[in-house]
């Protein structure tokens, strides 16, 4: 009978009772590596890595065996391995790794490890408290941060809401960075972050060292309003209990039933007038943390003494490092545990918390060395020219809310009108996520009144507003938003003097903030500020020697008496060359296969020309699957037919055709039907 395939094991791993490295002098982060696996769990099938197997225990012993090996062991998320985060630890330290090494694949330490494997269900918290006070002692970094999560081991200890490891982490620091935010929870604190995972326990720790209850994070959230409903923890049998004793204990905060005892003796009494003056002085009273020299503690009494002059501060320390019980030559001040009681000057006491700052060292002071003062010079107006220059190019170009624009290809006879920038943002009524300047027209030549569909996004007079894509607008200038009605008498010459003159320029403004003022509530303002400078500059730039602008010819009319108007037209000259290859211009016509940018769909175009709902030219894709909105019908008018789902209307630039951008192949905007 031939032996079980598992018993036949391969060569045996180098084992040796001791082989620790020196600690490396600066961390490293190790690059991703597979776990190892026995042959006994390999043919069992198993997948995860089992440190009380025979077979494991040798390769994890072995000299063989990596850090990085190691750390993927760390990352199987089962009891086997977290039970165990000890010993892998221990393991990682003894080939030489410094306690700051990190997990390339995950960005986290082994602090970070160690604070996660304390979770209850799947890890063990006396052995990741063990590990915990291990490598605080080597003097780990406790403030560094995951770069994918942006959390510390404060946070990761509160998420999965291990208190004793959290309670290690603040004694260390003193509860200095007891509410440090966490950019993954909407810079919330740890008291956010444990109140949204109803982490009661971490919580209470939290509050012991001092967290502020009224913080809120980017959202304007206290800690008590991100509690969650009882919908999201299904699974939790006593999910209801829990969010009910989170919400009383982020509003009535910690009750300490423990009073402090009043001396019945007059003048010796923690409401004397004098131990309350040095406390409200020093920010402080009584049940307040407190850090006496390097000890942490809670503050128990404050006031005159029978023992000593003076004023005096009893604390009750965490760990038995005091000298009494709160008693002193027969005379009870408080109550605490034998030896944990102290007394120290008032000077000596310091609140514990986000406000405690450890003393710096003193330094040796030097003899002063002989200053030469050549004077002071003002260099707070001097700046880098090119930024000087994009800040001017900016200002002239860049179209704002409160500007004065012309509006170009509207219903108005002249294929224009003029108006005021009032919206600038992403809306709702577009699948596309460009920005639109929403215009109140200064003639009633619009669609709207500013709003569309149900959403107010601006105010305006009836007919007079319009939502228009940049391309669609010239800023004037201070002197064109003088000019009123009597343009229009110069239409004649307004083709010629666009053409050998430049572009409108804009005088310098102040500088007017970007406002969104639409009024739906799935806008975000980081969409409508996070690609509008550096879009609107490109186009404005790119655009500047061939915009039209009607308000040309009366600038031209308008300058000083001086110049004399010339008694001549001109004329363009088309220059020949016989050299010159002749490229016949394609177009987008109805009928040809395009592709979505955004999806990567491809799709066959029904309809190119304008649309009720939004200005400028709209293109109509019927898509090959079914991932469109409609079936060409969009508010009650049809643009083309469809299947069901398989219809959208988007922009010319959101579709390619052979690589070539939409925007590209179009005609002039006269050419398409209104």
């Amino acid at each position: 009978m031939s032996p079980a395939p598992w018993t036949s094991s391969p060569e045996p791993l180098v084992l040796e009772d001791d082989y620790t490295v020196a600690p490396r002098s600066h961390p490293v982060s190790h690059p991703p590596v597979d776990a190892p696996l026995c042959v006994t769990c390999r043919h069992l099938d198993l997948s995860f890595f089992d440190p009380d197997c025979p077979g494991c225990s040798e390769i994890l012993k072995s000299r063989e065996t990596s850090i990085g090996q190691i750390l993927a062991i760390m990352r199987q998320w089962v009891p086997q391995t977290q039970h165990n985060i000890d010993k892998l630890i221990m393991e990682v330290l003894k080939r030489g790794a410094h306690p700051d090494d990190r997990d390339s694949l995950t960005d986290m330490s082994l602090l970070m490890y160690a604070c996660k494997a304390g979770a209850s269900g799947v890890g063990d918290v006396e052995a990741a408290t063990k590990i915990t006070t291990y490598l605080v002692e080597l003097g780990c970094d406790l403030s560094a941060r995951c770069r994918w999560t942006d959390m510390a081991s404060l946070h990761y200890s509160t998420y999965f809401d291990v208190a004793p490891v959290l309670a290690i982490l603040l004694h260390r620091t003193k509860g200095a960075d007891v509410d440090t935010q966490c950019v993954e929870y909407e810079s919330g604190t740890a008291l956010h972050i444990a109140a949204a995972n109803l982490s009661l326990g971490a919580a209470r720790v939290l509050l012991k060292f001092g967290a502020d209850t009224d913080t809120t994070d980017d959202l304007g959230r206290k800690p008590v309003e991100c509690i969650p409903d009882a919908s999201h923890f299904e699974l939790v049998p006593d999910a209801q209990e829990l969010i009910q004793r989170m919400t009383t204990l982020l509003s009535i905060g910690l009750e300490d039933k423990r009073t402090p005892a009043t001396i019945s003796r007059s003048g010796v009494s923690t409401k004397s007038i004098s131990g309350r003056t040095v406390l409200q002085a020093m920010g402080l009273k009584v049940n307040d943390r407190v850090v006496v020299g390097s000890k942490l503690g809670t503050l128990r009494f404050c006031g005159t003494t029978e023992f000593s002059t003076g004023i005096w501060a009893g604390v009750e320390l965490d760990n038995a490092e005091g000298k009494n019980d709160g008693t002193v030559k027969g005379m009870r001040y408080f109550h605490c545990t034998p030896g944990h009681g102290i007394f120290v000057a008032a000077r000596a006491v310091a609140k514990a918390g986000s406000s405690y700052r450890p003393k710096e060292p003193e330094t040796r002071s030097r003899a002063p060395q002989k200053v030469v003062h050549h004077g002071k010079v003002d260099v707070s107006h001097v700046q880098a020219k090119f930024h000087s220059a994009m800040a001017v190019i900016a200002e002239r170009t860049e179209v704002r809310v409160g500007d004065r624009v012309w509006v170009k290809d509207t219903l108005g006879p002249d294929r224009g009108c003029r108006g005021t920038v009032r919206f600038l943002g992403s809306v709702d009524f577009v699948d596309d996520m460009a920005d639109w300047y929403g215009v109140e027209l200064d003639q009633p030549l619009g669609r709207h009144d500013g709003t569309v569909q149900g959403v107010r996004y601006f105010a305006a007079g009836k007919d007079r507003g319009v939502f228009v894509t940049l391309n669609k607008l010239t800023k004037l200038d201070a002197g064109e938003n003088i000019v009123e009605e009597e343009a229009c008498d110069l239409s004649l010459c307004e083709s010629t003097l666009s053409r050998n003159s430049p572009a409108p320029t804009a005088t310098p403004t102040p500088a007017t903030t970007r406002v969104r003022r639409s009024l739906s509530l799935r806008h975000h303002e980081s969409r409508a500020a996070s690609a509008a400078p550096s879009l609107t500059g490109s186009l404005c730039s790119s655009r500047a020697g061939s915009a039209l602008s009607r308000s040309a010819s009366v600038r031209q009319r308008g300058l000083s008496n001086d110049r004399a108007t010339p008694d001549f037209q001109t004329s363009t000259v088309t220059v020949y060359n016989k050299f010159a290859k002749k490229v016949t211009k394609k177009f987008l016509e109805v009928g040809q296969g395009v592709m979505s940018i955004p999806n990567k769909e491809m799709g066959l175009v029904k309809y190119i020309g304008h649309a009720d709902f939004a200005a400028g030219i709209w293109i109509g894709l019927e898509l090959r699957n079914p991932k469109g909105k409609h079936n060409g019908v969009v508010q009650d008018r049809r643009y083309f037919t469809c299947k069901e789902g398989h219809g959208v209307m988007v922009r010319p630039k959101t579709i390619s055709v052979h690589g070539i951008n939409g925007q590209d192949l179009l005609r002039p905007a006269s050419h398409y039907p209104v």
